[in-house]
């Protein structure tokens, strides 16, 4: 089965965005819940900076506070679609525009992605506490106005738009926790829980903490003592070396916990640290990331460390990982690639 999932843009999909938005004018179809990427071709970095700058603004008149995501298709970690949330109106919002915007490349149209794009925007507005969003869409483009229909919205007026769109105009108003939950046993399955984003610098003290949740025992066991001090200095060293390498575990876009890893100079890939926060853990997160880790680099030997004491060792050998070598407090274990 297919699942899909919503991503921050990063600078590693660069490449993949600027195609994505290049299938809109090779199919002369309109561009809409992009953030504005079809004016930053040349300057994609620009355009993650207006992003960010995008959703610290402080409304007003002019301008409010929005996110952008890209629709990813977890299968093959493709951009299929983007959606754009405001997440406040002013009143020339609340009278053409709206909360959300969308769209779904040329061609992935006609198999209903637009609805989980639109569901998944929608659990984005309740992590928000937005109760209603509003929308609207050119009457003769009837796939946006039945997607918003097909998620429980309701039609509340119909007029021509001499001022914006110059035709049409259908606007809809959607109850968010009324349509979540009517509609999660339709949508649930076909969505990706469990996604990474790219480690960011105000990531820094977040990180922090879900490492000294995860290692604080062990570094007590092993050592008698937790230094705030040094462990503060050995962190900032970490943090600086792995960053470019280093990963927010998210559960439906809220930040859970902290994964790195990469290729090493022996061209094995090293996973680093797996940490997840207590209340989401014993949930399969960490297996189904280390999982996805083997088949990624299903052409590499794998190795990580776990220290001798931490009962996550027996998940590793479930998976195929073994003991190849021990320190005085870890064992360091391998898997083998595939054809070994």
């Amino acid at each position: 089965m297919e699942t899909f999932y919503l991503e921050e843009p990063s600078l590693r999909r660069k490449n993949e965005a600027i195609e994505f938005i290049n299938e809109f004018y090779e199919y002369n179809s309109d561009i809409n819940g992009t953030g504005g990427l079809q004016r930053f071709l040349d300057n994609y970095e620009g355009w993650l900076e207006k992003l960010e700058d995008d959703y610290n603004r402080i409304p007003d008149e002019v301008r409010v506070p929005a996110r952008t995501y890209f629709l990813i298709r977890s299968n093959d970690n493709k951009i299929v679609g983007m959606i754009n949330i405001r997440l406040a109106l002013n009143e020339n919002l609340k009278k053409f525009g709206g909360n959300i915007g969308y769209c779904i490349r040329p061609t992935e149209r006609g198999k209903g992605y637009n609805k989980i794009n639109l569901y998944l925007g929608l659990k984005v507005c309740k992590k928000h506490e937005i109760k209603e969003v509003l929308l609207d869409a050119d009457k003769d483009n009837p796939a946006s106005w039945k997607t918003m229909e097909a998620l429980g919205g309701i039609n509340t007026r119909e007029y021509f738009d001499d001022e914006n769109s110059h035709c049409i105009v259908k606007d809809y108003k959607i109850n968010v926790n009324e349509s979540i939950e009517k509609y999660s046993s339709e949508y649930e399955d076909k969505i990706e829980h469990i996604t990474l984003r790219n480690y960011k610098d105000n990531d820094y003290n977040y990180v922090y903490e879900v490492k000294k949740n995860a290692y604080k025992e062990y570094v007590i066991q092993y050592w008698n003592e937790w230094n705030e001090e040094d462990q503060k200095k050995y962190f900032e060293n970490f943090i600086n070396s792995v960053k470019e390498n280093s990963y927010i575990i998210q559960y439906d876009n809220m930040d859970i916990g902290f994964y790195n890893g990469n290729i090493i100079e022996t061209g094995n890939y090293e996973i680093g640290n797996i940490c997840i926060i207590p209340e989401y853990q014993n949930k399969g997160i960490g297996t189904k990331i280390i999982k996805d880790i083997i088949t990624l680099y299903k052409k590499n030997d794998i190795e990580l460390q776990c220290f001798k004491t931490n009962p996550v060792k027996k998940l590793y050998e479930r998976l195929g990982f073994r003991v190849y070598k021990e320190t005085d407090f870890h064992y360091k274990m391998k898997k083998v690639k595939e054809g070994v």
